[in-house]
């Protein structure tokens, strides 16, 4: 409940703040489709079909992802603005499992937080439910500590880099008393070549980042990311508390009209580490049908306590418009003797 009137009064100091010369614009994009399931769980039980007005596969790398209806809200102005971004997963859909989301609750609000910019621009202060900040990660996971609720203050020392200070009422324990785990600090520094970037929040986490931006066509992006055993919530076999260590990859080269690329996690956790990977290719075909595309999505995970998993997914998109596309995909997805196979159609309007 105080996160909810740090929020509405964030939203209001931000309204006053843009009213006379302030730019508004609103973004956003609609998604759903269709998806047929089946599986067969390798025993002589008839395999199990499903249809669904929803699309929730389509592969790690080229799908257009599941049912979402997502518009963002921004207020600017030069000196002070607003910003809130409402999801809802569930689009159209009547039995995609978030289907009964409700529309109108906090929950559905990805962010909503006013700023103002001062000292010429040295410092810009952010309050209300935060979206990511300047420091976090690029990559695949994007770390970032200031997606929550509370303050968040950011200062440009030099060209090139920037500081971050949260406080987030989210760290906090139960009963809201004041303590250095609501505390968090991050930074990055970058230029036309790379970046860099690392935070530490003090209830007992932190990441690190690079970027690089120097190869033409290339990008490259690794993360890593510690969460501290009083705060991961995993256990090794002998049922103790231990730490979660994660490193993602991810990599991808252009060479208009193909784009290939791979994303890799290695989870170090004790007991419950696991390894993925998700190669890609995609081939621009619009010499042949304006706006067509195909390509092939591989994935692949093991683990110390996951079987197996390797699926496949090849899928063509055609945009159809600026702003507009739709994609049809097949994916096979095998775990031990269990086979999934999936057919979907799924549509994307931007605005």
């Amino acid at each position: 409940m105080k996160a909810l009137k740090v929020l509405t009064a964030a939203a209001a100091v931000a309204l006053l703040g843009t009213s006379a010369f302030a730019e508004f614009k609103a973004s956003g994009y609609i998604r759903s489709g269709v998806e047929s399931t089946i599986v067969d769980d390798g025993s002589d039980a008839d395999p199990v079909s499903e249809l669904t007005t929803a699309v929730n596969g389509g592969g790690y790398n080229l799908g257009l992802g599941p049912d979402r209806t997502r518009i963002a809200l921004d207020w600017t102005e030069e000196k002070a603005g607003a910003s809130i971004r409402y999801t809802n997963n569930g689009t159209l859909s009547s039995t995609y499992t978030d289907s009964n989301e409700p529309w109108f609750v906090s929950g559905n609000i990805d962010y909503a937080f006013a700023y103002v910019n001062l000292f010429d621009n040295l410092l810009k202060v952010s309050a209300g439910k935060n979206n990511g900040g300047e420091t976090g990660t690029e990559g695949d996971a994007g770390y970032d500590f200031s997606k929550l609720y509370g303050a968040r203050f950011s200062v440009y020392p030099v060209d090139g880099l920037v500081i971050e200070a949260n406080i987030s009422t989210n760290n906090l324990p139960a009963d809201k008393h004041a303590t250095l785990d609501a505390l968090s600090v991050a930074a990055k520094y970058g230029n036309d070549t790379f970046a860099v970037q690392a935070g530490y929040a003090f209830n007992g986490s932190l990441y690190a980042g690079f970027s690089l931006y120097s190869v033409e066509n290339l990008e490259l992006y690794v993360e890593a990311n510690y969460v501290d055993k009083d705060i991961a919530g995993v256990v090794n076999k002998k049922a103790e508390a231990v730490a979660s260590t994660v490193l993602t990859e991810t990599v991808s080269y252009n060479i208009d009209p193909v784009k290939f690329g791979i994303v890799a996690y290695q989870d170090l956790t004790e007991d419950n580490g696991y390894l993925a990977f998700y190669p890609y290719v995609e081939l621009g075909l619009g010499d042949v049908l304006e706006g067509l595309s195909v390509g092939l999505d591989v994935g692949y995970v093991t683990g110390a306590d996951v079987e197996d998993i390797i699926s496949l997914t090849p899928e063509a998109t055609i945009a159809v418009a600026d702003n507009a596309s739709v994609q049809a995909f097949y994916t096979f997805q095998k775990q031990d003797e269990e086979k999934t196979h999936v057919v979907g159609l799924g549509v994307k309007y931007s605005f």
